[in-house]
Order: C-alpha cells, then sequence, then structure tokens
C-alpha cells in the first residue's frame, strides 16, 4: 500500500491527471450551485442563503486549495495549514450530511451528491496520497477555527441578518433560519440561549476530537511512508 501511494507521489503526470480531476468536480459542483440560484423565483434570497452554508463555503474553499496544488503552491508553509483546514472542512461537511441530513431527505439531487460525497471523497485521497506535507501536532486546532467561528457565526449574525432570507429560499427546509436543523435551537428546547451554548461546547468538541484525528491518521501514513520507503518531504 505504502508502495503505492509512493508511486502515485512520485508519478508527476498521475499526481497532475487526479488534482486536475478534483479541480474538475470542485468546478462542477460551484457551477450547480449557481445554476441552482439561477434557477430559484427569489435568486437574491437564494445567492445569500446559498452563501451561508458551510457545504458551499468548504466546497469553495477545496476548489481554491486543489487550484493552488495544480499550480505548485504547495511548497509554501502556509499551504499545509490552508490544505488540512480544508480537509477539516470537506470531511465534516461530508460526515454530517451523509449521516444527519441526508438520510432524512426524501430527494437527493445530483448536486447533493457532487457537494456532499464526491468532492469530499476526491479532496481526502488529494491530501491523504498527494500532499505529502502535514502540520505538527500541536497545530492540529488550527482545523478547528474555521468550523467554532462559522457555528458562533450562526446566531450572532447569520440568523440575525439573514434568516429571513434563508427561510423565504428554503421554505420546505426545517431549521432553515439557522442553515442547519440541528443548530436551530427551537429543535431541542424552549430556551433557546441554553440550548446554543450547549451546541457550541458539543460541537466544540467533537471538531477537536475529529481534527484530532485526521491529523493523526496524516501523521501516521506519512511516518510509515519514511520508516518503509525513505524521507520524501519534511515538515
Amino acid at each position: 500500500m505504502l508502495k503505492i501511494v509512493q508511486h502515485l507521489r512520485d508519478s508527476k503526470h498521475l499526481s497532475t491527471i487526479y488534482t486536475f480531476l478534483v479541480l474538475s468536480c470542485s468546478v462542477w459542483g460551484i457551477v450547480l450551485l449557481i445554476l441552482r440560484i439561477l434557477n430559484s423565483t427569489l435568486i437574491f434570497n437564494a445567492f445569500v442563503s446559498t452563501l451561508v452554508f458551510f457545504t458551499t463555503q468548504s466546497n469553495i474553499l477545496v476548489f481554491i486549495i486543489t487550484l493552488l496544488f495544480f499550480l505548485n503552491f504547495s511548497g509554501k508553509k502556509w499551504f499545509k495549514y490552508l490544505s488540512f483546514i480544508g480537509l477539516v472542512n470537506i470531511f465534516i461537511t461530508g460526515l454530517i450530511f451523509n449521516t444527519m441530513l441526508g438520510p432524512f431527505m426524501e430527494h437527493l439531487d445530483l448536486i447533493q451528491y457532487v457537494l456532499h460525497t464526491i468532492n469530499p471523497i476526491l479532496y481526502i485521497i488529494l491530501y491523504y496520497i498527494f500532499m505529502p506535507s502535514k502540520i505538527n501536532f500541536k497545530y492540529f486546532y488550527i482545523g478547528t477555527i474555521y468550523p467554532l467561528i462559522y457555528i458562533v457565526s450562526v446566531y450572532t449574525w447569520i440568523e440575525p441578518f439573514f434568516g429571513n432570507y434563508m427561510v423565504h429560499a428554503f421554505n420546505d427546509f426545517d431549521g432553515s433560519r439557522y442553515v442547519y436543523p440541528f443548530l436551530d435551537p427551537g429543535s431541542y428546547t424552549s430556551y433557546p440561549k441554553g440550548t446554543m451554548a450547549i451546541t457550541f461546547v458539543v460541537l466544540g468538541i467533537s471538531a477537536l476530537f475529529v481534527t484530532f484525528l485526521l491529523n493523526f491518521f496524516k501523521h501516521k501514513i506519512e511516518e510509515a511512508n519514511i520508516k518503509n520507503i525513505g524521507p520524501y518531504s519534511s515538515e
């Protein structure tokens, strides 16, 4: 397995082809989002609502990171942090949708599969196989900053300022005012402030745990690769 990973990394041709595939699918997802906005009867509402989705932001981030990797920016020191943040975001996107949202939806369109399943899988493979750089264990928390800021943003400015747009654009979606149903305090209790705090703590701890595991897995792959095949890159 490790020899296969090293072979894929050493093959500039294969790396370029796969990176282009990930880049193409990320563009595909963005195009589908744009088309969905244009097909809406309330284009502005749909535009604002689409932008505040964590899924949208994660897929745009994956596009940017993959484009930078394709343009050979992976050697930059900041790239390993940005690529790890992208990994955490798109992993959370795929995990939450396929466990907490997708199974309860009556119908899934192509856009759902592209944004929540295809792109997460493709980027995860790109990160673990074709991107050799890893971040130090003591900095793993960097991957949680974006998700935590996003959760705080939902309660501090997204819902207060854009909640009505969300409801009008996705009136058939429970909890749309808070972007996602599991972030809607009304879904759990009649004491919204207490629920917000609990939600933040639970999701925060979960994000830390997931981020740690993702970084741990990356370290194990790179350490095994160096031990069995020889050094490929330094941190």
